[in-house]
């Protein structure tokens, strides 16, 4: 019998036109940790479909919450006198209310923030003695014509005072640890170097002097990411020149959108291992050389 010999981990390498020249700060993470995820979005053209469900799930709560947190701001604007929890939690109840959830859903998520809103509202009022919210969704756009990318973000929130920045991402799940922003998860670091570069508007010239995650899950935390290294170095711009010699290399065509190319990075996506016969090779394979027909 004809023996069928199992698959070697992907190893694809499109020609140099077919390479994306145009990804977001969290696509980023993701060609660092899998870039084989890219190469079926990006050159496949293969998109994840959102389940069926019933709306209890994360994506969904994280939206919810984040549309709360943004009115909020929005709502009680400069006048500190508005920042309560009474009030956070009248806003949270319409929100609630304008959106089509299961009860359980909304009972949950309804109580969880309740019992975090106390603590998260006395964190908000030191967030506004540093700086006034300024920019909140905005979307941010920087070209790097040195290689021919370009750079996009969307930022949760920009808060300004003067021609000085802070930097925030909600996070309604678990925050990244240092470990992780060293290794692959730079979005904040990317965005804030995107902020001091101009990619959000009038924001050219300044300095981002704060970046963090603000967590709201089963507790309220602010967790700053820190910028300076040893001996004072700026990780952020580290970060950046990385980026700019990472995506030089990725639009070579020699070089390989390897499937699981940081397997320590285990939250990435599931959604593309049956493309990648994930299964007949692990993370303890070899590269398979493998070209474009």
């Amino acid at each position: 019998k004809e023996r069928l010999e199992p698959e070697g981990r992907p190893e694809p390498r499109p020609p140099a036109e077919a390479r994306p020249r145009k990804l977001s700060v969290t696509a980023i993470r993701t060609l660092i940790s899998n870039p084989y995820e890219i190469y079926a979005k990006h050159v496949l053209g293969l998109w994840e479909q959102n389940p069926l469900g019933d709306g209890n799930d994360s994506q969904g709560r994280g939206t919810v919450v984040h549309r709360i947190l943004q009115l909020f701001v929005a709502e009680t604007g400069n006048d500190i006198n508005e920042c309560t929890a009474d009030r956070l939690m009248e806003i949270a109840e319409r929100e609630f209310d304008s959106v089509d959830l299961p009860v359980h859903a909304r009972r949950f998520w309804h109580a969880q923030l309740k019992g975090i809103s106390d603590e998260y509202v006395r964190q908000e009022r030191k967030r506004r003695d540093r700086a006034l919210p300024w920019l909140q969704e905005e979307r941010g756009v920087l070209e790097l014509p040195d290689i021919g990318f370009t750079l996009t973000a969307r930022a949760d929130r920009i808060d300004r005072k003067g021609n000085t920045f802070i930097l925030y991402d909600y996070k309604t799940g678990a925050i990244p640890n240092v470990s992780q922003i060293a290794r692959y998860d730079k979005q904040i670091p990317l965005t804030a170097i995107m902020i001091e570069r101009g990619g959000f508007g009038g924001s050219d010239g300044g300095t981002v002097t704060r970046s963090a995650y603000i967590g709201v899950g089963r507790e309220a935390q602010e967790r700053e990411v820190k910028r300076k290294g040893k001996e004072g170095v700026d990780l952020f711009a580290v970060d950046w020149d990385n980026l700019n010699r990472m995506m030089a290399a990725y639009l070579d065509e020699s070089t390989a959108f390897i499937a699981r190319r940081n397997p320590a990075a285990r939250d990435f996506g599931q959604a593309y291992h049956h493309l990648a016969r994930f299964g007949e090779w692990d993370d303890t394979s070899g590269l398979k050389e493998e070209t474009e027909q």
